[in-house]
């Protein structure tokens, strides 16, 4: 099963590539105006337009999400573990509710907030899950690798736990006040719009979860 999971993870991770590559160009090309991570939706990408506009890079997060539950259910072969079932049933929800971002825009507001809360809640429950996993083996079995990655999963939680405290979510909708130099005032967006950024933040670093969640079971396995 290892085997088909590590495959199943390059694949995601090009389809992943292939994905930003595609549609950050389809988007420039479209709007005539740059795309930056840092302060645009990943459903932006999709904006007012047809599944087919951006047929390529559609595909190829479909491509991405589907892969990414090929791996989470192939990846763990002890079922009577019961932290690493959890990463096998979470890591699956996340992979489903990361792609939803791409396709749910803003003007449905309540789904598309619910979605980067599942995201953000499973992104720091699938390590914790890890963790756990790892830190119960170490203390059973004295197995160092289980230690070492017990330590590094948790510093992943860390990692999601700043992106969830960071004061500035609870102004994640404001815009910047920018002054015309006839007086005149207008609103734009500052350099990183933060919700938009840890979406962006999410999407990209879940292949490091999935390597976390392979090398975890291997150590424990």
């Amino acid at each position: 099963m290892t085997n088909f999971a590590i495959a199943f993870l390059f694949v995601s991770i090009v389809a992943l590539f292939i994905f930003v590559l595609f549609s950050i160009l389809n988007y420039k090309n479209r709007f005539k105006m740059k795309y930056d991570i840092r302060n645009h939706y990943l459903y932006e990408l999709n904006y007012e337009s047809k599944f087919t506009d951006n047929l390529t890079g559609n595909m190829a997060v479909i491509l991405f999400s589907g892969c990414s539950i090929a791996f989470y259910s192939m990846f763990n072969s002890n079922f009577n573990n019961g932290w690493l079932l959890f990463v096998l049933i979470g890591g699956c929800i996340y992979s489903v509710v990361l792609a939803s971002l791409v396709f749910i825009p803003l003007k449905s507001l309540k789904l598309h907030l619910a979605m980067v809360f599942f995201s953000i809640v499973l992104a720091f429950l699938i390590p914790f899950a890890d963790a756990m996993a790892c830190s119960i083996d170490y203390r059973n079995t004295q197995n160092v690798g289980s230690l070492v990655m017990a330590i590094i999963n948790a510093l992943y939680c860390l990692f999601i736990f700043i992106l969830m405290i960071n004061p500035r979510l609870s102004h994640w909708a404001e815009l910047k006040e920018e002054r015309n130099d006839d007086g005149t005032v207008k609103y734009v967006r500052p350099k990183v719009f933060i919700l938009a950024f840890i979406e962006w933040l999410l999407l990209l670093t879940s292949p490091i979860l999935m390597t976390l969640s392979l090398i975890s079971q291997y150590v424990i396995l």
